[in-house]
């Protein structure tokens, strides 16, 4: 195995996913980062085999994993609301109404609310990789997370936080700070 090039220098870098996912890349695959700019580079430089180890890191089931079949719509949607069925995934805040849906009704729906069946017809198979990278890396999304997103309603980025168990909240809430954008490149 080769020799660790790199140490969190606090306990919050050392609990951070960046520093656990450089750490399980040495571990299990033998790939030794120089820390979050190594990674950086390696996510740059080696693509492919990012976008394999970040897959399987972050559990992406095996039939929804790029180039093992499956396809289209329905897969997406299974892929990122895998798991936890009760839990909620989804609330909408209307000017007169809030809904919450669970991760196991927006699995089930036929029909899904606007602009979630806009935003899960952006996705293809190969962009899961790319949002658990995005949530789990650089946003730091974690299961607790409630998302605010008052960004574009087109925008599939804020359902990737499905794939770590957070809930997306669309609409505005006065006191809140909500995320408007997507990160810049996430897709790659």
């Amino acid at each position: 195995m080769p020799e660790v090039k790199w140490r969190p220098a606090s306990e919050a870098e050392a609990v951070s996913a960046q520093a656990v996912f450089i750490a399980w890349l040495h571990t299990l695959h033998g790939i030794a980062l120089d820390g979050p700019a190594g990674l950086a580079a390696w996510r740059r430089d080696a693509p492919a085999a990012f976008a394999a180890a970040i897959s399987e890191f972050a559990s992406l089931p095996l039939p929804w994993r790029e180039g093992t079949g499956g396809g289209g719509h329905l897969d997406v949607r299974g892929a990122l609301l895998r798991g936890q069925g009760n839990r909620t995934a989804l609330l909408v805040l209307g000017a007169t109404e809030r809904r919450s849906y669970s991760r196991a009704e927006l699995w089930h729906a036929t029909t899904l609310p606007e602009p979630i069946e806009t935003m899960l017809a952006a996705l293809t198979l190969a962009d899961l990789p790319a949002l658990a990278a995005s949530h789990l890396l650089d946003a730091g999304t974690c299961p607790d997370t409630r998302l605010l997103w008052a960004g574009d309603p087109t925008e599939p980025w804020p359902l990737g936080a499905w794939l770590v168990g957070a809930t997306v909240v669309l609409g505005e809430i006065a006191d809140a700070a909500p995320v408007r954008a997507a990160p810049a490149g996430w897709r790659g």
